[in-house]
C-alpha cells in the first residue's frame, strides 16, 4: 500500500468508530507531505481534516507531528523555496488557498516556517485568493468545465471551507459555489452519470462513466444507486462533510428524465483576456495559469515575468521555460511574435471559453463543446460525447502522441484517447452531431508526431448488436440506435476503435430510439440520407432537416445560422447572463436563490 493511502483508511476507521491501535503510519504520511511533491495539497486537505474533525481521537504525539507539517508547508508559489508542486491549475489554486487559510486559522500565533510569519499575518492573502476564485466561478463558471475529475478536487476544498472556516462569510460563499457546482452536475448528468464534454478528462473516466472521480459523489448526493467509494481516493472526502447538504431542488433536477436541452458558457478566451482581467493585478494574472495558458502569444510575456518574479524555473513542470527567458527578447517585446510564428504544441494546454450543449432524453444523452477552437491542439479537452449509461460512452478524437515521451510528467496527455492532436469543428443539434477534422501538413513545434487518422471509441463488446458498412457504423444498445457516418470508410480495430484515415475526415453521429424507429429501419434510413461534402463544407439531411457546417465558419439548420454563443446559463431551470449578480433556479414548485455578493442562499418549496 502506498504511503498516500494510509490516511484516508484511518479516517474511514475513525468515521466508523473502529478502534485503532497503531497511528504510526501518520508519521509516514506527514513525511511524504514534507517532501513537497506534486498533489501534496490534496493530501494536506485530508491531514487537516483528520486533525480538526477527529482531534479528540488522536494521540498527543500524532497531533504534534501533524501540527509541524502544517507549520512547515509551502503554501503558494510566491513563497520562498523550490519544489515540484503544481500550484496553478484551477483546482490547485483553490486547494492551496484553502489549506493556507485553514492552517493559519488553526495556528494564528504560531510561526509558519517557510515564510517565517505568524499565521495571523498570512491569512489575509489566502482569504483574498479564495474570494477572487469564488467571484470568478460565480460570474464566469469553471475553467475546467464539467470536469468529472477536477470537480472532485474543487469540492474537497469547498467542503473544507464550509466545515472549518472561522469566517462565516467564507463558509457561506463556499456553500453557494458548491450549489452551483452541484447544479452543473445535476443538470448535465444522465441517470447519475456525469458524462459529457469536459475541459479536462482522462482515458479511464472518458470510457466508463462509472469510473469518473465524481461518480460516487453524484450517486451519494442525488440518491442514485450508490457507486462504492474507494476509501483511498480523494473523492471520499464527501463522506466526511459536516455542514453541507445538496438543496432538494438540485436533487430533483438530477432525476428529471424529461427531454431537455442544457446550454451554458464558461471560462475566458485569450483574445479577450485584457478586456475581462487586469493583468497588472496578481490575482487576475494567476487566472491565466488557472487556464493552463503559458506559451500562447497573448500571455507568454506574462508567463516569463511571473516565472522570473517568483523564481519557478526549478519546478519540473516549468524548467523548460528557462530556454526562452531571454532578456533581449523580453525587452524588445519579441516573445509574442516568436510564439505566433512557432505556434508550439504546448499552446493546446490552454483551456479557453466554452459553449456547451447537452441534449438529454430518458434513453441517452449527447453533448458537445460547440465550435470549440477547431484546428488547435487540445491537451485534455473532451469535445463530444454520447452517454448510454454507466457502462460506456461513445466519443470521437484525433489521437496524439505526447510531446515529450521521455518526461513522465508531460507524457500523460494528449495521447491516443486523451485530448486531441488537433481539435475538430464539432457542433450539435439535439440528437445529431457533425464533427470535422482538418489536419495540417506539418507538425507543430514540439509535436512528436502528427497522426493522419481520427477515431471513435466504439466498444463493440458492450453492444447488443453492431454493423459496419463501408463508411457507416451502427450499434444497438437497449432501446438506443446509434449511427456513425464517415467521409471515408470506417475500420474496426481491437474491438473498440473505429478509425477513419486521412487529413480531412468527417464524422456524423445520429441517435434515435426503438420508439422512433426499429434498428433495421434506422440503418436503412441513415444510409439513404443525402450527404454532400466539399473541401470546407458538410451538408447532411435527415428527417426533412438540412444541417450544414462550414469549417471554422457557420453552423446552419435549414439555411438559418445557429447561434452557438450562449448565456452563462440557458436551461429549463435557470437562464442568466454572464456576470449576473444573482441566480434563481426553478423546477416544479421549488426555487433556489443564490447571490454571492449578498451571501444569499435561499431555497423555497
Amino acid at each position: 500500500m502506498r504511503i498516500t493511502e494510509y490516511l484516508p483508511l484511518i479516517m474511514e476507521d475513525l468515521l466508523n468508530n473502529n478502534e485503532i491501535n497503531d497511528f504510526s503510519s501518520i508519521y509516514d504520511f506527514c513525511d511524504f507531505i514534507d517532501t513537497r511533491e506534486d498533489c501534496n495539497d490534496f493530501r494536506m486537505i485530508s491531514l487537516q481534516r483528520l486533525y480538526i474533525q477527529f482531534n479528540d481521537k488522536l494521540p498527543k504525539d500524532i497531533k504534534e507531528r501533524i501540527k509541524q507539517t502544517i507549520l512547515n508547508f509551502r503554501y503558494w508559489m510566491t513563497e520562498p523555496g523550490n519544489d515540484n508542486m503544481c500550484y496553478w491549475s484551477e483546482n490547485h489554486q483553490l486547494l492551496f488557498a484553502t489549506i493556507e487559510y485553514i492552517g493559519c486559522s488553526l495556528f494564528e500565533t504560531e510561526v509558519f516556517t517557510n515564510e517565517n510569519k505568524l499565521g495571523k499575518d498570512k491569512i489575509q492573502y489566502a482569504f483574498d485568493r479564495i474570494n477572487h476564485w469564488f467571484n470568478l466561478r460565480f460570474s464566469t463558471g469553471f475553467i475546467e468545465w464539467h470536469s468529472h475529475v477536477y470537480y472532485a478536487e474543487d469540492l474537497a476544498a469547498l467542503l473544507h471551507l464550509i466545515d472549518f472556516a472561522h469566517d462565516k462569510q467564507i463558509s457561506e460563499k463556499a456553500k453557494i459555489i458548491t450549489d452551483i457546482l452541484f447544479f452543473d452536475m445535476a443538470s448535465h448528468s444522465f441517470k447519475g452519470n456525469f458524462a459529457l464534454t469536459h475541459g479536462r478528462s482522462y482515458e479511464k473516466q472518458k470510457k466508463r462513466p462509472s469510473d469518473a472521480d465524481v461518480a460516487p459523489i453524484i450517486c451519494d448526493a442525488f440518491g442514485f444507486e450508490i457507486a462504492d467509494y474507494n476509501p483511498t481516493h480523494f473523492n471520499s472526502i464527501f463522506k466526511y462533510r459536516l455542514n453541507y447538504e445538496v438543496p432538494s431542488i438540485i436533487k430533483d433536477i438530477a432525476k428529471d428524465d424529461s427531454e431537455v436541452i442544457i446550454k451554458d458558457q464558461m471560462g475566458f478566451d485569450l483574445k479577450d483576456i485584457k478586456k475581462e482581467l487586469d493583468l497588472n493585478n496578481d490575482l487576475d494574472r494567476f487566472v491565466l495559469w488557472q487556464m493552463e495558458s503559458f506559451t500562447n502569444p497573448e500571455i507568454i510575456s506574462h508567463t516569463i515575468d511571473m516565472l522570473n518574479e517568483y523564481d519557478l524555473y526549478s519546478n519540473k513542470f516549468l524548467k523548460d521555460f528557462k530556454s526562452i527567458s531571454n532578456p533581449i527578447l523580453r525587452k524588445l517585446g519579441l516573445l509574442p511574435i516568436l510564439s505566433r510564428v512557432l505556434r508550439p504544441f504546448t499552446d493546446g494546454v490552454a483551456i479557453q471559453k466554452v459553449n456547451t450543449y447537452t441534449y438529454k432524453t430518458m434513453d441517452y444523452s449527447m453533448s458537445t463543446a460547440q465550435s470549440h477552437h477547431p484546428g488547435e491542439c487540445g491537451d485534455q479537452h473532451h469535445i463530444m460525447n454520447v452517454c448510454l449509461g454507466k457502462d460506456f460512452n461513445i466519443f470521437i478524437t484525433h489521437p496524439s502522441t505526447p510531446y515529450d515521451d521521455d518526461n513522465e510528467y508531460l507524457s500523460l496527455s494528449p495521447n491516443n484517447w486523451v485530448g486531441n492532436g488537433r481539435m475538430p469543428h464539432s457542433v450539435q443539434d439535439k440528437n445529431i452531431n457533425i464533427t470535422i477534422f482538418k489536419l495540417p501538413k506539418r507538425k507543430a513545434f514540439l509535436e512528436k508526431e502528427l497522426i493522419y487518422k481520427t477515431h471513435a471509441y466504439f466498444p463493440t463488446e458492450e453492444f447488443d448488436q453492431y454493423d459496419l458498412f463501408e463508411n457507416f457504423g451502427f450499434m444497438k444498445y437497449g432501446s438506443v440506435n446509434l449511427a456513425l457516418i464517415g467521409k471515408e470508410n470506417l475500420e474496426l480495430l481491437n474491438e473498440n476503435e473505429l478509425i477513419q484515415k486521412g487529413k480531412y475526415t468527417i464524422w456524423i453521429t445520429e441517435v434515435t430510439t426503438n420508439n422512433e424507429e426499429l434498428y433495421e429501419d434506422f440503418k436503412t434510413r441513415i444510409m439513404s440520407n443525402p450527404l454532400n461534402i466539399t473541401e470546407n463544407n458538410v451538408i447532411y439531411r435527415s428527417n426533412n432537416t438540412k444541417y450544414e457546417l462550414r469549417y471554422k465558419n457557420d453552423f446552419r439548420i435549414n439555411d438559418e445560422v445557429v447561434n452557438t454563443n450562449y448565456l452563462r446559463f440557458d436551461t429549463p431551470y435557470l437562464k442568466a447572463k454572464r456576470y449576473a449578480n444573482e441566480y434563481v433556479i426553478k423546477y416544479k414548485n421549488k426555487s433556489l436563490r443564490l447571490n454571492l455578493k449578498a451571501q444569499i442562499r435561499n431555497e423555497e418549496k
